[in-house]
């Protein structure tokens, strides 16, 4: 400041509640928070005297919470930066631009950890017994998700990929061997390209009977059964006149 006076700082900070106007029902509670700046020493540089106010951010004029509900939007439910900046400023009258909302998305991504380091918690909190692998196609991408995820609807691996084939599969079975996940029980339809692939990651698997192509037919006779004694049922019950055939018919 060019001065030798020693300048004195107020150390707290303030705020005043206020009501927002919302289009939402009830209003949206605001705190106005006020606290000092910075100011330049004698040797020019910029010394930073605000005090650290809990959930207040001064380096950007959103709070923690409006950042990570936007991220949530963006990633959990797959709305466009653009449509997720009108909802923002449309329902809570708060502006914010696309380009804020991918730095924020950089900056949350920056620290989000591996999928290793994620899993291997997971699967000491809660070993994963049987994990079926499945093709996705998820919503707000252009190609397809190969998951692998445990009995519980647990996802545990994804891994992008063209389509379900062995081929493509046999890049996401050594993806989670590495992570930990040991095939030791494997089954397919009756496609050939994937027991191959199974086969070279895990030559150690037991191969069970796969009984889905067996009872998709039994179910398909039993059904067919089904209707034709319940036709019968109903012809005779209309000829003879007969209410109990009718109602078991319909029933």
């Amino acid at each position: 400041m060019g001065t030798q006076t020693t300048l004195w700082w107020r150390k707290e900070s303030d705020h005043a509640d206020v009501h927002a106007l919302s289009t939402l029902h009830p209003p949206i509670p605001s705190r106005c928070s006020i606290a000092p700046g910075s100011s330049l020493e004698a040797q020019h540089q910029w010394r930073d005297v605000t005090p650290e106010s809990k959930g207040v951010s001064t380096s950007q004029p959103m709070s923690p919470s409006v950042t990570r509900l936007a991220c949530s939007l963006a990633v959990v439910c797959g709305v466009s930066l653009r449509h997720m900046a009108l909802l923002c400023a449309a329902l809570c009258l708060l502006p914010m631009t696309t380009s804020s909302i991918t730095r924020w998305l950089d900056a949350i991504g920056a620290h989000v950890p591996t999928p290793k380091a994620m899993l291997q918690p997971v699967l000491a909190l809660t070993p994963a017994t049987a994990c079926p692998m499945d093709g996705d196609d998820p919503l707000g991408t252009d190609h397809g998700v190969m998951v692998v995820k445990e009995a519980h609807a647990r996802l545990l691996i994804t891994h992008a990929a063209a389509s379900e084939h062995g081929a493509d599969a046999r890049h996401c079975l050594p993806h989670g061997k590495d992570l930990g996940l040991q095939v030791t029980v494997a089954c397919s339809d009756d496609s050939h390209s994937c027991p191959a692939a199974l086969t070279a990651v895990g030559p150690q698997a037991r191969w069970p009977a796969e009984h889905f192509p067996t009872v998709k037919p039994i179910w398909g006779h039993l059904k067919k059964a089904l209707v034709s004694s319940r036709r019968k049922g109903k012809a005779s019950g209309e000829e003879h006149n007969e209410e109990r055939l009718l109602a078991l018919a319909q029933q």
